[in-house]
């Protein structure tokens, strides 16, 4: 017998409000808990076989009053939607099932773009759907630079120097890092993400996932990306989350099995992965549902 049955053997008995409220929360928690240890069971791939993680703890303040703990907000371009399963394309706060946090995604931008002609957005964002003081923000960044921003309108020989990779970076590494910055100043603690890989695909033109370079050239770029912003989140004491190395074979290749089409990852990967990263982080998130 499970912790179901007795609840439900419970609520069926009595006509109490509250006691209702109560029994119904904590089996959503029972609920969620399930979900994650389903996937931390789960086998990725063959290079790759286990994923092991620490436990998770939600942390909750009580039952009948509000829960008084931090939210984390992820905020970017269709990345970010991919944290929490919305549909990718959808604009604003995405149409997320349960889990333990937001997306928003402001259309296809770079860093250098959520710099300027979209920081007023994000900013607008912010206001409108009432981010509280030390709430956690992510900007999933990354990714697109390395496989298009940084590339385009470039032809790059299989032995580009890392010099070279770094310069083409540097725009849109310092871009990322001023934004971070800026938000803390509006009282958002940032967490900040290692960026990660794309397809093994080679280039092609396609209007809504286009790439430039071989893959290996883009998973170069990927490292010093992530590289740079560790080393950043290091000297401002931000919390610091990667999933790259764990993408990449040891040719520096890509593992197909992370990602859905071309670039965006497994939100049901993302989910037990970012939850075991925020435990280790001892950064606390509450439960949302369904909107």
């Amino acid at each position: 017998m499970t912790i179901n049955y007795f609840l439900k053997r419970i609520k069926d008995k009595s006509n109490n409000v509250i006691l209702h409220f109560i029994l119904e929360l904590v089996t959503n928690l029972e609920d969620s808990i399930k979900k994650v240890k389903n996937f931390l069971d789960k086998i990725i791939d063959d290079s790759y076989t286990k994923v092991t993680m620490p436990p998770i703890e939600i942390v909750t303040k009580g039952v009948t009053a509000e829960l008084n703990v931090k939210k984390l907000h992820i905020i970017g371009n269709s990345h970010a939607h991919t944290f929490t399963g919305s549909e990718l394309g959808a604009y604003a706060r995405g149409n997320f099932q349960k889990t333990f946090w937001d997306s928003y995604s402001l259309g296809p931008l770079s860093s250098v773009d959520l710099e300027t002609t979209k920081y007023t957005l994000l900013t607008k964002l912010i206001e409108k759907y009432e981010f509280k003081k030390n709430d956690y923000v992510l900007l999933p960044l990354g990714e697109a630079e390395c496989r298009w921003y940084a590339l385009k309108d470039t032809v790059l020989p299989v032995d580009v120097s890392e010099e070279q990779l770094s310069l083409m970076l540097k725009p849109f590494l310092d871009a990322a890092m001023r934004v971070n910055i800026n938000l803390m100043k509006l009282g958002i603690k940032p967490i900040i993400w290692g960026g990660h890989a794309s397809s093994r695909l080679g280039p092609r033109a396609d209007k809504d996932i286009p790439i430039v370079g071989e893959s290996k050239i883009r998973n170069r770029l990927s490292l010093i990306w992530e590289k740079e912003m560790r080393n950043f989140a290091e000297k401002n004491n931000f919390p610091f989350i990667s999933i790259l190395t764990l993408m990449l074979d040891e040719n520096l290749e890509t593992r197909e099995s992370f990602l859905v089409d071309a670039c965006h990852l497994k939100t049901e990967l993302l989910e037990g992965f970012l939850l075991a990263e925020l435990r280790n982080l001892s950064i606390s998130v509450v439960e949302e549902k369904q909107l």
